[in-house]
């Protein structure tokens, strides 16, 4: 609410995973964080009752906002999802679309080759015509030269030269429909396999998506009939574990996944056929607290190896018990006791610190260990 009112404040939280109620070490800015003590708390196979009760005692708008809160990391799970999707789909196009520009170079490179070719070809075939017309006025002039009069000659020759233009004209005209034709099939056969080749990617591309998107959309808490005790269900927040529905509360359930029970938005379960695993249940072994641990003890008068015995006896039952410190008592004598006591004690990891007793705690006759 402060983030809500006060400027420069930003709401954040530290990630939580569900399924193993252990904290990820990842800091989600914008999202506060909730509670999950009665999720570890039917994790660790509290009473049944106890928790209901406890459950019972949350305010109404705490439970609430978990429910908002729960509902919120729903949501965004499945935006970094479809984040996560696009920004794949979009590398996939950009490759594509590079692979599609480097064909289209490569058709071009090739249009220019084609239609350098079929100039070089022209420009034989002008020269080959050249050859010929060269030829054919050779032979006239030669012809012309037998000629017995000048008036025959002048007729050939001019006879002669009409035939050479109109063969010129017919050459270079068949030539230059045949480049023609050779240049305009070049380009249509380019054009026909950049388009194509276009086409086969993009339709490609867009299946890729339609399917990733169906894919997305099949993952996706999907509406079916009311859900109701003994179901067997995906929940969501748990990305989709199996799970079985112990009971239902308006737009809230309580779902069993192993041997955790949470409760849950319906809006974030599916139905499934599929029979939930069994619960397992953990057992928990620990230290029994010692209900006599004392908060001094009296070593005046023992050996040192007999007061590090009952010194270290005296220590872990002040541990188990979750004791603040502990006052030993050694006397001042020759000071050999106090400096054993005093080192052993530093070398102890759950010591916080060592130091000796205050004027109403025996001075430098007793030893006070400050404990973790």
């Amino acid at each position: 609410m402060l983030a809500t009112e006060v400027q420069g404040v930003v709401n954040a939280s530290l990630q939580f995973d569900s399924v193993q109620l252990a904290p990820t070490y990842r800091l989600l800015k914008g999202v506060p964080g909730r509670s999950y003590g009665l999720s570890i708390a039917r994790r660790l196979l509290l009473p049944e009752d106890v928790l209901n009760n406890a459950e019972n005692r949350l305010p109404k708008g705490e439970r609430d906002v978990a429910m908002l809160l729960a509902d919120l990391e729903l949501r965004e799970a499945s935006l970094a999802d479809r984040e996560s999707l696009i920004a794949r789909e979009a590398d996939k196009t950009r490759a594509r679309m590079a692979t599609v520009t480097d064909r289209e170079i490569k058709v071009r490179a090739r249009e220019s080759e084609i239609e350098r070719m079929a100039r070089e070809e022209s420009r034989k075939y002008l020269l080959e015509a050249r050859a010929e017309v060269e030829r054919v006025i050779s032979s006239v002039r030669a012809e012309a030269g037998a000629a017995a009069s000048a008036a025959a000659s002048a007729e050939a020759m001019e006879q002669a030269t009409r035939a050479a233009r109109r063969a010129i004209e017919e050459a270079a005209a068949a030539q230059g429909v045949a480049v023609e034709k050779v240049v305009d099939k070049a380009k249509r056969d380019a054009a026909r396999s950049a388009a194509k080749c276009k086409r086969q990617q993009l339709t490609s591309t867009a299946d890729e998506i339609a399917d990733a998107a169906a894919a997305f959309t099949e993952r996706k808490p999907k509406a079916s009939a009311p859900l109701a005790a003994g179901d067997s269900v995906l929940v969501g927040t748990l990305q989709n574990k199996l799970g079985r529905i112990v009971s239902v509360r308006g737009k809230e359930a309580r779902v069993a996944v192993g041997s955790l029970t949470i409760s849950v938005p319906v809006a974030t379960l599916t139905r499934t056929a599929a029979p939930p695993p069994p619960a397992v249940r953990i057992s928990l072994m620990g230290d029994t607290p010692d209900l006599d641990a004392k908060t001094e003890i009296d070593v005046r008068g023992m050996r040192v190896d007999e007061a590090d015995d009952f010194v270290l006896t005296a220590l872990d039952a002040a541990i188990a018990a979750d004791l603040h410190q502990l006052r030993i008592i050694h006397g001042k004598g020759t000071g050999a006791l106090r400096a054993r006591i005093t080192e052993m004690l530093r070398k102890d990891t759950r010591v916080a610190g060592v130091r000796m007793g205050a004027w109403n705690e025996g001075g430098a006759g007793a030893t006070v260990a400050e404990l973790r």
